[in-house]
């Protein structure tokens, strides 16, 4: 019998996959509205509006990289921080990620990515098990303007999962 860590990654395409990996998310609080959809078998395609340049920038990576369509729309309370806003999307994408994904037939459980980008090098390693944590290693000083602090990517990325 082979299981999917014995399987190549020619193999891994015959899996079976939902259909439909599609969900939509739409969350509320005291201080932010969040609304997320996307399309796990998309084109790429993002549209993402949170009021947090840097954090828009990265959520158009996630769509572009992932080939994952990705429409964000977000507004909170910016002129206090950008904290709520950052963590609600963050809660918002991964629900939305859990729905879409359903019983995660068809995927495999960790995968990882390196990109040499200018002077930096990006790694992402993922694991879709559902424990935690997520750790972030990275050095810069906090931009001015509404910009995702340093300190606050960590919570994104705990979030989403």
């Amino acid at each position: 019998m082979q299981t999917r860590d014995s399987l190549d990654n020619r193999s891994l395409l015959a899996l079976p996959c939902r259909d439909d990996r599609t969900a939509s998310v739409h969350r509320t609080t005291g201080e932010t509205d969040v609304q997320v959809s996307l399309n796990l078998d998309g084109q790429g395609k993002c549209s993402a509006s949170t009021g947090i340049p840097f954090l828009d920038h990265m959520l158009h990576q996630i769509s572009s990289h992932g080939l994952i369509d990705l429409q964000v729309e977000a507004t909170g309370d910016l002129e206090i921080d950008d904290h709520h806003t950052n963590e609600d999307v963050g809660i918002t994408l991964g629900q939305a990620l859990g729905q879409a994904l359903g019983d995660r037939k068809g995927i495999v459980r960790f995968g990882h990515f390196f990109a040499p980008l200018d002077e930096a090098l990006v790694q992402v390693t993922l694991d879709f098990s559902g424990r935690p944590p997520s750790q972030l290693r990275a050095r810069h000083p906090h931009p001015a303007g509404r910009q995702l602090r340093h300190s606050a990517r960590p919570r994104i990325l705990r979030r989403s999962r």
